[in-house]
Parts: C-alpha cells; sequence; structure tokens
C-alpha cells in the first residue's frame, strides 16, 4: 500500500537526491554500459552525438533506471511488510485463541455467513479502505463479541452466533473500529482453520471433542430439534411437498420419496420418462390430499409443439391413477405453468398459474370445476394457496386499488372469494409475497416470506415474524421448503448448480451432491404446532 512517504521517495529519486545502495550505484552503471548496439555496431550512448548531449541522454537513463529499481524496492518491501505485519498478529494468537476461532468455524458449517442487515452504502465504501488499511498494519483495537444466540445480542457494537453464521450488526453506520473488528475476525478465522486443520490432518493436534462431530450428528432427532442432513441421493431438485409420513422430491428424472430425517431418496414414480411425448416433462409443484393420493402438475410441449397442462393423480404405491388436462381452460399460446397448489379435504384442487386475470382454479378428479376471479383484487404467481385451520383453502392477494394486502378462503364450487381479511401483513412486508406453508393449532396459519417465516392468526392485526432469514443458517432466497405434519419446515437448499442445454434452453440444475435439508423448528417454544392429518 501507497504511503506518503513512498510518494516523498519517488519524488526524490527522480531528482537523483536519494542516496543509493553502493552495489545499486554500480548495477545501474553495469546496465548503462552493457545497453545493447545499434545495427550499425554502435552502442546507444557511443553514438556521434555531442559529448554534451550523450551526457544528458545517459543521465537521463540512469534517471529512469533508478525510478524503477526504486519502485520495485517500495512495492517489495511495502507487500512483505504489510503481510508480515498481518502474519505476525496471526501467529501471536496463543493456543487457546486459535482454538477459540476454529470452534467458531466448525460451528458455522453451512459455509455462509449471515447478517442482521445488510450493509450501509458508506460502509461498503469504507470497508474497501480499511482492507487495505488492515494488510498495512491498521489493526482494530477490540474484538467482536460471540454470543450463543441472536437474543444475547443488546444492539451495541458487534456480535457473531456461530450457530447460524450470524453478524448482528448495529442500527446505525458501523463506525471505523467495528469494520477493522469484521476484517479482523475473517482473517483469525480463516487462519485457525488453516492452522489448525494442516495440524489435525497430519495427526499433530486432536480436534476439541465439540467439533469432531458436526451439530446434525451431535443434535437428537424430534420435532423441537433443527436438523441438517446432506443429501446423498441422485436427484436434481425442482420441488418437493410434504406427505403424510414422508417427503415427496420432484427432479428432472421422476419423482422421489424420502423418509423424514433420512439423507437419500428412493424413486417413487417416472412412468413418464418412457412416454416418448411426455419424457421431457418439468414438475412444477406437488401437493397430497386425501387418501395419501399425490398430486402433480406438470408441463410440457406435445408433438404438435403445443404447450400442454396437467395434473398427475398418483396413489401411495406409485402408480398413476388419473390424468387431469389443463389445457383447454390455459389455453395453448404460451407457456403453461401451475405454481401453487393446495388440496381441500373433499379432494378438490387449488391451483395458482401464470393465467391472467385469475385468482386461481379450481378442479376435481373429473376435472375442471371453477375459475376463481375478481377484479378488485390482484395476485403474484408466487403468492400461496394453503390449507387453514378450518380445512378451506386460503389465498393471499392484494387490493388492486390500495395496495393493502390480505388472505381470503376460496368457494371452490362457486368460483368466488369467501371471508377476506385486509391488513394481514406488517406495514413494510405489504407488498411482499406470502407463501402458505400450513395451518397451525395455536395460530391459523404459518407463512414463508421473503423477509421470514410468520404466524397469522384470523382478527389479529398484522402476521408475526418468527424467525428471520438470518437466523436460519442458509441461503434464504432460492431455498425449496414445505411446511411438515411434525410441526417443523422443512428446507433444501444447494452449494452450486450446473448449467444445462436442453431444446436450445439454459437450465441451472441443482448439484444432488451439494444439497442439503434443513428441518427448523420455529417460535418462542421451539415449534409451531400444526393439526395433524387425518
Amino acid at each position: 500500500m501507497k504511503t506518503k512517504f513512498d510518494d516523498k521517495i519517488m519524488r526524490m529519486a527522480a531528482k537523483e537526491e536519494m542516496p543509493v545502495p553502493k552495489e545499486l550505484n554500480n548495477r545501474i552503471s553495469q546496465i548503462l554500459e552493457a545497453l545493447p548496439e545499434r545495427e550499425d555496431g554502435s552502442s546507444l550512448m557511443k553514438n556521434k552525438m555531442p559529448v554534451e548531449k550523450k551526457h544528458r541522454k545517459k543521465k537521463s537513463l540512469r534517471k529512469t533506471i533508478l525510478l524503477v529499481a526504486v519502485f520495485v524496492m517500495l512495492f517489495s518491501v511495502t507487500v512483505h511488510a504489510a503481510i508480515r505485519l498481518v502474519q505476525i498478529r496471526m501467529e501471536a494468537m496463543n493456543h487457546e485463541k486459535l482454538e477459540e476461532y476454529y470452534i467458531t468455524a466448525a460451528k458455522s458449517y453451512m459455509g455462509h455467513d449471515n447478517r442482521n442487515r445488510a450493509y450501509m452504502e458508506q460502509e461498503e465504501v469504507r470497508m474497501k479502505e480499511l482492507r487495505q488499511a488492515y494488510e498495512g498494519g491498521r489493526f482494530p483495537k477490540g474484538e467482536i463479541k460471540i454470543v450463543e444466540r441472536y437474543e444475547d445480542y443488546g444492539g451495541k457494537g458487534i456480535a457473531f452466533v456461530p450457530a447460524t453464521s450470524t453478524f448482528c450488526f448495529p442500527e446505525g453506520e458501523m463506525t471505523d473500529e467495528e469494520l477493522l473488528q469484521i476484517i479482523d475476525f475473517y482473517a483469525k478465522r480463516d487462519y485457525s482453520v488453516t492452522k489448525i486443520g494442516a495440524a489435525a490432518a497430519s495427526g499433530e493436534y486432536v480436534l476439541p471433542e465439540e467439533c469432531q462431530e458436526t451439530e446434525r450428528q451431535t443434535q437428537t432427532s424430534g420435532k423441537d430439534q433443527r436438523l441438517d442432513i446432506p443429501y446423498t441421493g441422485t436427484l436434481e431438485l425442482t420441488s418437493m411437498a410434504a406427505g403424510t409420513d414422508c417427503i415427496y422430491l420432484a427432479g428432472w428424472e421422476g419423482i422421489h420419496r424420502m423418509e423424514l430425517e433420512s439423507s437419500d431418496s428412493t424413486l417413487f414414480y417416472d412412468a413418464y420418462r418412457r412416454d416418448e411425448v411426455r419424457k421431457n416433462a418439468k414438475i412444477t409443484c406437488m401437493a397430497e390430499g386425501q387418501g395419501q393420493m399425490l398430486y402433480a402438475a406438470v408441463a410440457y410441449r406435445n408433438s404438435e409443439e403445443k404447450y400442454v397442462g396437467e395434473i398427475w393423480c398418483i396413489d401411495k404405491e406409485g402408480k398413476l391413477q388419473n390424468n387431469i388436462s389443463l389445457t383447454e381452460q390455459a389455453g395453448e399460446e404460451e407457456p403453461f405453468y401451475v405454481f401453487r397448489m393446495a388440496v381441500d379435504g373433499d379432494n378438490y384442487l387449488y391451483l395458482r398459474t401464470n393465467k391472467k386475470d385469475c385468482i386461481c382454479m379450481v378442479y376435481d378428479q373429473s376435472g375442471f370445476v371453477s375459475n376463481v376471479t375478481d377484479r378488485t383484487f390482484r395476485t403474484d404467481y408466487l403468492n400461496a394457496l394453503g390449507v387453514g385451520k378450518d380445512g378451506k383453502v386460503y389465498t393471499i392477494l392484494e387490493d388492486a386499488s390500495e395496495h393493502v394486502a390480505g388472505i381470503a378462503s376460496i368457494n371452490p364450487t362457486e368460483g368466488e372469494l369467501e371471508e377476506i381479511y385486509q391488513c394481514a401483513f406488517p406495514a413494510e412486508d405489504v407488498l411482499i409475497p406470502f407463501d402458505l406453508l400450513m395451518a397451525g393449532t395455536d395460530t391459523d396459519f404459518v407463512l414463508w416470506g421473503y423477509s421470514g417465516i410468520y404466524t397469522y392468526q384470523i382478527g389479529d392485526p398484522e402476521a408475526v415474524r418468527v424467525l428471520a432469514p438470518y437466523e436460519a443458517s442458509f441461503q434464504w432466497e432460492g431455498c425449496r421448503y414445505t411446511g411438515l405434519w411434525n410441526g417443523r419446515i422443512l428446507f433444501a437448499g444447494t452449494e452450486e448448480t450446473r448449467e444445462v442445454d436442453t431444446d436450445g434452453e439454459k437450465q441451472y440444475r441443482w448439484v444432488p451432491e451439494k444439497t442439503t435439508f434443513y428441518y427448523r423448528p420455529v417460535g418462542d417454544s421451539g415449534e409451531i404446532p400444526v393439526s395433524g392429518r387425518e
């Protein structure tokens, strides 16, 4: 890193006022004497110019070489000094401190960090400057505080929660000292992982007992426990749905079935893969109905290159019982997708689609029942369809004129909204699409949103957030999720995707071995109680 002192030295070198070591001075003279000759055999310094001009030329070349030499020395000294200063700081940590940072890293096993808020724009600018200053020897006076839970953070200074890899930032703009503490924390954590990891690998060091097993292995199973399970199966996951006693996973190769808390999955249904027309069908969403019948929404192009939408009704043995066509109602002019699906106690299927001016489509086993429309309200394709505690299917919508969010029950046979409850969500989240996950026993609904997991009781003025994204310990946006009947929410996330070209279109598919399932209880009691299936 260049300093004012460096600038002064460079100016001195340019004026040849800088004293140089005798060895360097001799070396520059040797370079001048050894300059290549011209094509006519004369040296660059031995041509037929006047002696005074030759002297000025030689002096100019000497100055240029000196500047280059000084620059190289400065760069070398500055870089090595900076690296050395940081290295000395790292090596100054005693064994207990190294182990403390290593344990912090070991607990933060999800591979990335979370924050309770984003960096402010000015903080990001200052952070870049302070990283350079840190490398030049500007270190913080203190360290980040380590706390067991986010609730233990008092709002002052910076804290870190290892269990969820969460940085806790104050509401106001952070000081230089606080930003330097963050930089220092990363440096020490990385150094401890490298140092202790290498020693452990060589057998020179025995890992602390709390680092010898992952959190998944040390935690007890049960609906009130969090659990992280790396996937060992082969499915490139596109969607999932909760079953009565299992999880259904959809991918490009078919539908799999996975036992709760298992790391692997087994094939459940892939008969369509042997159908020349349907083999490239995309399963967009699924839901389980009465009698453990699985309903899968699919989309594909037929032999005439027209878009087709269908619902496959698959029994619990993995056999196709019925095929419901959606094409007549959906049309064939553009790709038709079912984004969300819900099934009520009478086995009516409620579909959220990309059909314009339609809140949802309703089908039963024999086919189309109704289109639910209401121009007073509008919906986003991400907005949910879900079953409430009363057994009815509800949807989330927004008043088209006042932009007030709400939740409403649906009459399937009449094709209309019934009870509508407005102002259901916090004001700051009113325009964020929410997804109904499941019904609660203490609350009517459990909802997913970009800003967290919420519960909502009909009649309350607003929903209550019970889990923030930064408390979840995995990448929130882009994850798959479903509510489980035993009181937890199951998330799935990946650390890596791969690009695949299919029919001239790019697809970004999850890498199975980089996929992890996260079981999360939420709420003050450690879980969200939900009603069981009958």
